[in-house]
């Protein structure tokens, strides 16, 4: 995240229209692991007395992120499409 910081203002500077894009992509990101973050975090809840149920799937959470990664991985494409002229076939969560 730190070289993406780096990075996204010298693109802002010399190309207006592929920051916007690119902005979208990064916000994107961070949604990303924020929904990784918080599945752990959920996984774990019992262990650290955290205000999910004991099991994630009753929170409603999973529904939830499948949703969000749904429109993660549209705006994505709608990005890397950009850059590559290619649709995104394969994403991976590491």
């Amino acid at each position: 995240m730190v070289q993406y910081d780096k990075v996204l203002v010298k693109i802002a500077e010399l190309e207006p229209i592929f920051y916007k894009k690119i902005n979208i992509g990064y916000l994107k990101i961070i949604e990303l692991e924020h929904l990784y973050e918080s599945l752990i975090k959920g996984l774990r809840a019992s262990e650290f007395d955290e205000p999910f149920p004991h099991t994630i799937t009753h929170s409603g959470f999973l529904s939830y992120g499948l949703n969000e990664l749904e429109n993660i991985h549209k705006e994505l494409n709608h990005l890397y499409f950009y850059c590559t002229k290619k649709k995104l076939e394969k994403s991976r969560l590491r």
